[in-house]
Parts: structure tokens; C-alpha cells; sequence
């Protein structure tokens, strides 16, 4: 196999192993339903989604009560209270699993909380307002479930629309990684320089890698700022960092195991180099 030959064989194996990692981490920790609400559902439990949180249900509850808007930092306050508790950790899978259904579908959905889940916010942001204006008022909304309608947290619109790469990841996850596999194999074996094709292949490797990475950075305002609302954009940050982390670090090991591949071969030759001179002279 020529030098030319060999050069782009290993070149495109190697694009074809960078895409396939993408793609099996995009199966793991984007498509696997359950995965991404683990990941994401602890992660949503923050002091800035509670206050964002606590904002949204807040101008809710009172947007029908102006005689009580002073009164709004303070039910912000229990609010974010009360979702700082272990009791409310299904508030934040529910929002995972519902952020989850939007990206993945192409469908016009929206992330919301329920009228039962507002409630129960309701009633622990009460214990500590009890005797007030505002505990009076929490107690009337609670017993007649007026006020305690939906609300809306993110639009579809506000989350990175991932749905149409799903299929494509499948395949490049099973064909993009045997592929790759066998065309650095066919040109590692078929080439008349070996150490010249696997400084090709870590270089490629770590390139890939590299790149992969910076896009990880690079697009996180595009898929984080779409929302017009601080809680939403809250949402996607938390969310997008809580399953980001692991891509990068797929890509950091790479990018060692490419550079480690490309510095290989020359310090084998260096070294040979060494040993060889002695013996010449």
C-alpha cells in the first residue's frame, strides 16, 4: 500500500472511531431514558434552579393577589426551603424525565410541574408561614386548589433539538466502530512503514479528539441560552453539564491514548537510533 494510500485509510478509520465514541456516549447518556434522568435529576437539586424555581411558582401563586406581591421574597424564600429538601427530589426527575421527552421527540412538548407537585411545595413552604397574611392565603389556596394549575417551565423550542441525530448514532455507534477498526487494521498490516502509520493514526486520534472537546464548549450557548427565562436557562445549563462531562472525558483519554500512539513510534526510532550508532562505529 502506497504512502498516500495508507495515510488517508488511517485518516478516515480514525475520524469513523471518533465518531463511533460520540455516538456510543450519545446512546448511553443521552437516549437511555433512565441514564440521563440519574444523571441529571441530582444535578437539577441547586441553589440556582431553586431560586429560578422558586421565582416562577412565586409569580404563579401571586399573579392574581397584587395586595400580596410585597410578600413575594418572602415566599420565595420558604419556597426555595422547601425544594432544598431530600422530600422534593421527584420535583427534579420529574423535570429531567420531561426535558428528556422534549429533546428526544419532535414533537411540540413542553416541561411543566402539576398541579398535585405545586400542592406539595405549597404545604412545606407553609409550615414556616403559618399566623401570616401570606400563610393565610397559601392555607385558602391549598383547600381550594385554585392557583394550583400547571406551570409551564421550558418550551421545546428552549432545548437543543437532539431527536434527529438519534438514528444516525445507532448505526455510527456498531458500523462506525468496526469500520474504523478494520481499515487501521487493513493499513497498519499492508503498509511498508508501520511506525509512519500508527503516528498517522495518533495523530488523527488525538486531533479527532481535540476537536470533539472544544465542541463541547462551543456549544453550549447554543444549546443553553434558547430560553427567553432565567429558570429555563438554568434548566439547560444544569442539564447539558450534568451529561457533558463524561463526552469530555472520553475525549481526554483520546487524546493521551492518540498522542501516546504518535510519540511512540519516534522515540522507538530515537531510540534505535542510539542503540545502532555504537555498534556502526
Amino acid at each position: 500500500m502506497s504512502k498516500g494510500a495508507t495515510t488517508a485509510t488511517v485518516v478516515i478509520g480514525c475520524v469513523l472511531l471518533v465518531l463511533a465514541g460520540f455516538s456510543i456516549w450519545f446512546q448511553r447518556s443521552i437516549a437511555d431514558e433512565d441514564r440521563y434522568v440519574e444523571r441529571t435529576s441530582a444535578a437539577l437539586d441547586s441553589a440556582d434552579v431553586h431560586e429560578d424555581l422558586a421565582e416562577a411558582i412565586t409569580d404563579d401563586l401571586l399573579s392574581g393577589v397584587p395586595l400580596l406581591r410585597p410578600l413575594s421574597s418572602t415566599l420565595e424564600r420558604a419556597l426555595q426551603a422547601a425544594l432544598g429538601t431530600p422530600a422534593f427530589n421527584l420535583v427534579y426527575e420529574q423535570i429531567a424525565r420531561q426535558v428528556h421527552q422534549v429533546m428526544m421527540s419532535s414533537d411540540d412538548l413542553s416541561v411543566r410541574i402539576d398541579s398535585p407537585m405545586l400542592a406539595a411545595l405549597a404545604q412545606a413552604a407553609l409550615s414556616g408561614l403559618q399566623g401570616t397574611p401570606l400563610g393565610d392565603f397559601l392555607s385558602s389556596v391549598i383547600t381550594s386548589g385554585s392557583g394550583l394549575t400547571e406551570i409551564t417551565l421550558i418550551d421545546s423550542d428552549d432545548l437543543p433539538p437532539v431527536d434527529a441525530i438519534d438514528p444516525l448514532t445507532q448505526w455510527l455507534a456498531i458500523l462506525g466502530g468496526i469500520g474504523g477498526a478494520l481499515l487501521l487494521i487493513v493499513a497498519v498490516v499492508l503498509t511498508r512503514d508501520r511506525p509512519a502509520a500508527l503516528s498517522v493514526a495518533g495523530i488523527s486520534l488525538a486531533l479527532g479528539g481535540l476537536v470533539v472537546l472544544l465542541l463541547t464548549y462551543a456549544l453550549r450557548g447554543w444549546a443553553t441560552q434558547r430560553s427567553d427565562t432565567d429558570l429555563g436557562r438554568a434548566i439547560a445549563e444544569v442539564s447539558y453539564d450534568a451529561v457533558i462531562t463524561s463526552l469530555r472525558v472520553q475525549n481526554i483519554i483520546t487524546i493521551v491514548i492518540g498522542l501516546g500512539l504518535a510519540l511512540g513510534p519516534l522515540v522507538y526510532r530515537s531510540a534505535r537510533t542510539k542503540t545502532s550508532a555504537p555498534a556502526a562505529a
